[in-house]
């Protein structure tokens, strides 16, 4: 049997992480969604104001996972990493006329008596950028610049929590390329990489030809996740091709199709030279002279498709999280305080958390719930609710004669006793 540590101040204890102590007995609303119901439950998120949202430390750790997946596919496609201001001069905005075409979503705001407004996106600010360091050389393209960053709009029907916010988190690349030719090499590539993400989170999904709403170009795609309220409207051939709601009037009527609702969680547009003719954004040709850059922007709305993982994979009591983002990998539930079974083991649960932490995919992933005046199985329920992937027990059957730990696979609704000893190399090998 493995000796026994005590567990460090800087050990993942669930008490730090659950704020108050524990999860909500219940959240209730008839306007909220699934999502919203569970990421409040759990902590993962707490209402601000309407339409926008604290992110607590469980939500944080989700987040932060996702923002990484998306770093490393922008990476693998050489993308570089860029924070613009989330306050941006009208003057640009102004120059594109998209101050006023952008509607009444668009934040506005007076500083020092200088219109401003708060970034809804950045392409006004991006391509003034580029132009203002002068003409852009021939090895510094294809430019492919991304941030991930705060975004407003004052949206006038917030709801479904962070699926529909005044405030969010989103990704969004602008590239410059030489010609048409490849802008469209670098939109395939970028779109690919997209695609990788939603597979690495196992998210059905579907790319559907779109509108170009208020940001303009002639080619563009949503990325949508079907759900029932998702506010999209999808149409689908039989042959797999898709169109959003706005080309419902373009579809051949020879086409079967089929109608589903869906949440948009991505859009990524080509957008030719609209913006880099407004600000002169261009590069020196080899021939010589000077070309205006061919743009194409994308979006991925990174809370959004948090929130969408959530609603599209739980049940209505529990989260059930995708292994590449959920906030711990492997709970570790101790017994009781003062139990028969506390007084038998000591600290086994410590020294269990110290080895899974020596398992390279789980490094970092561990938590034990050390909240051990409340019951098993109280705990049991907090983290089926919070939705840890891998549940270790350590009840009742750490008084048997074969002593065993209960292993609870929360995303296969699966458990099944294993003997003590067993413990490190089953769960080890569930993340291998």
């Amino acid at each position: 049997m493995m000796k026994s540590r005590s567990l460090s101040v800087g050990g993942k204890r669930i008490s730090r992480y659950l704020i108050g102590g524990g999860i909500a007995e219940h959240v209730s609303a008839p306007s909220l969604c699934k999502s919203h119901k569970l990421m409040v439950r759990s902590q993962l998120i707490a209402p601000s104001a309407a339409g926008a949202f604290n992110f607590l430390p469980l939500g944080m750790r989700a987040l932060q996972k996702l923002s990484d997946i998306i770093d490393n596919e922008m990476e693998s496609i050489d993308c570089l990493k860029v924070g613009m201001s989330c306050l941006s001069s009208s003057s640009p905005w102004k120059k594109t006329g998209r101050w006023d075409a952008f509607g009444d979503e668009l934040m506005k705001l007076k500083v020092s008596n200088t219109e401003h407004c708060l970034s809804p996106t950045h392409e006004e600010a991006i391509t003034s950028m580029v132009a203002s360091f002068g003409k852009v050389s021939m090895p510094n393209l294809p430019l492919r610049l991304y941030q991930i960053s705060t975004k407003f709009r004052d949206e006038p029907r917030p709801r479904f929590g962070l699926l529909r916010c005044r405030e969010f988190l989103m990704k969004d690349l602008y590239t410059f390329d030489t010609d048409e030719e490849s802008a469209t090499i670098t939109y395939n590539e970028v779109c690919e990489s997209y695609k990788r993400v939603f597979e690495k989170l196992k998210l059905d999904y579907i790319m559907a030809k779109s509108s170009c709403g208020n940001i303009g170009g002639e080619v563009n795609h949503e990325f949508l996740v079907p759900s029932s309220i998702g506010e999209d409207k999808v149409f689908i051939a039989s042959n797999g091709e898709a169109w959003n709601a706005e080309y419902e009037n373009n579809i051949d009527s020879s086409v079967s199709v089929t109608k589903t609702n869906a949440i948009e969680v991505g859009h990524t547009f080509l957008l030719g030279t609209l913006y880099s003719k407004c600000f002169n954004a261009s590069f020196i040709q080899r021939e010589g002279g000077m070309k205006n850059l061919v743009m194409g922007c994308y979006g991925l709305g990174v809370s959004r498709i948090l929130a969408a993982c959530v609603e599209s994979l739980s049940s209505d009591e529990s989260i059930r999280w995708p292994y590449q983002i959920c906030p711990f990998k492997v709970c570790i539930i101790p017994p009781k305080h003062g139990s028969k079974e506390h007084t038998a083991v000591g600290d086994l649960a410590t020294n269990l958390f110290y080895e899974l932490n020596k398992v390279d995919k789980l490094h970092g992933d561990v938590i034990i719930d050390d909240r051990t005046s409340r019951t098993v199985g109280k705990r049991v329920r907090d983290a089926d609710i919070i939705g840890f992937p891998l549940v270790v027990v350590l009840g009742k059957g750490l008084l048997e004669s074969d002593p065993s730990a209960e292993i609870i696979f929360q995303n296969k609704n699966l458990k099944f006793n294993v003997h003590l000893d067993d413990v490190l190399g089953v769960v080890s090998d569930e993340f291998a």
